[in-house]
């Protein structure tokens, strides 16, 4: 990983806010590389429950205000939307049973959206 920025997001039906991780990976590295089991695993054994992302967003850079902070407000305000996505990024939901994280589609959003697929923290 090169950068990360991380922030919460809204969930239907679930209390407070959805950690989410905006990643930019090592020059020459694509998502396709990289090891979600073994990354879930290191987040896992090294951040408390409450502070693990459930959605991680995979961008090729992320943005900066003028005085080098991570701008938030417009990925916030995104989500976990993936048609807010631009062309270049992709988004990986947390996936507890398969310590993993997976490949977010369409299906999973709408799963989301409709109360059939509750995140659970942890």
């Amino acid at each position: 990983l090169a950068d990360v920025n991380c922030y919460g997001v809204e969930v239907p039906n679930a209390d407070g806010r959805a950690g989410m991780a905006a990643l930019t990976l090592a020059d020459g590295v694509s998502h396709d590389q990289v090891d979600w089991h073994g990354l879930f695993q290191r987040i896992n054994a090294n951040l408390p429950v409450y502070a693990q992302p459930v959605f991680l967003r995979i961008t090729a850079q992320l943005e900066y205000t003028t005085t080098f902070k991570h701008k938030k407000t417009d990925m916030r305000a995104d989500g976990y939307d993936l048609a807010k996505l631009r062309k270049d990024e992709v988004m990986y939901l947390r996936n507890a049973k398969n310590q993993a994280y997976v490949p977010f589609t369409a299906a999973l959003q709408e799963q989301i959206e409709s109360g059939e697929l509750r995140l659970k923290k942890g």
